[in-house]
């Protein structure tokens, strides 16, 4: 019986070590996303960089139009005008122009719809994983990921952000063999260079992503906008209320002493 509290008590820690070991320790680069809900500006920008970047393959099938407008204050012929080149409605969901079949016949894989991307993989992930392409030619696609090794999509904001290449650190590591010493050299991903042929300067570029990973973060949650907005009042009401129940706690003790 102890031996089974002492596995017990263990299973926390494991599962802590096993989620620090999942939280991208490796990325390069490894930068804290701030998300701020309130932040409707950031939203609206962002949605306007999905539309025009991403949602040709990657769908948003979770999300509608016109929710982006609720609760951004975004007009309906704003959003008309803006936000829909395909033909559907402002009522219908964000659905990518490439069917699967086609899609997977170019890319030999479906592009994963991302409605709930920053969710099941965080905020942070998405917000470093589009900071962190950088050019490798011995890859189908010419780039690597900092965050995503071997990535299989084409770093679709080359055009603006511009090109990187990686920075390594090298290591020598030496055993010894049949009594003589080997050594190989080891090189860990460490940056990368300034980017080269873009159409933005590096803060413009991470002010774009900014907005876009904070769509996104949206995107997976939209009701969360709604309980901020509503939170203080039912916390008010809360407090009002017990208050009002003290009092009457009172009234009633007061009556039985």
């Amino acid at each position: 019986m102890k031996n089974v509290l002492k596995i017990m008590g263990l299973l926390p820690m494991l599962c802590l070590n096993i989620v620090m070991a999942a939280g991208g320790a490796d990325w390069v680069p490894h930068d804290k996303f701030p998300a701020n809900m309130s932040n409707s500006e950031s939203i609206q920008r962002g949605a306007k960089y999905y539309v025009n970047y991403c949602l040709a393959c990657h769908s948003l099938e979770f999300q509608r139009y016109n929710r982006i407008g609720m609760d951004t204050g975004l007009d309906e012929d704003v959003i008309k005008d803006n936000l829909i080149f395909t033909g559907q409605s402002v009522s219908q969901t964000m659905l990518s122009a490439i069917p699967d079949d086609d899609a997977q016949e170019w890319f030999g894989k479906v592009p994963p719809d991302l409605s709930l991307i920053s969710r099941s993989k965080g905020s942070d992930y998405v917000y470093n994983y589009l900071r962190a392409f950088y050019r490798d030619d011995s890859k189908p696609m010419g780039v690597n990921n900092g965050v995503f090794p071997d990535v299989g999509m084409p770093h679709v904001l080359a055009s603006v952000e511009g090109v990187k290449e990686a920075i390594y650190d090298e290591t020598e590591q030496c055993k010894t063999v049949d009594g003589e010493s080997v050594c190989e050299t080891h090189k860990t991903l460490a940056g990368y260079t300034a980017p080269v042929g873009g159409t933005v300067s590096p803060d413009e570029y991470d002010a774009m992503v900014f907005d876009l990973s904070q769509f996104l973060y949206y995107v997976s949650d939209p009701s969360e906008i709604k309980r901020h907005r509503i939170g203080p009042w039912v916390l008010g009401f809360l407090i009002l209320m017990t208050f009002v129940l003290y009092l009457l706690k009172r009234e009633y003790w007061r009556d039985i002493h």
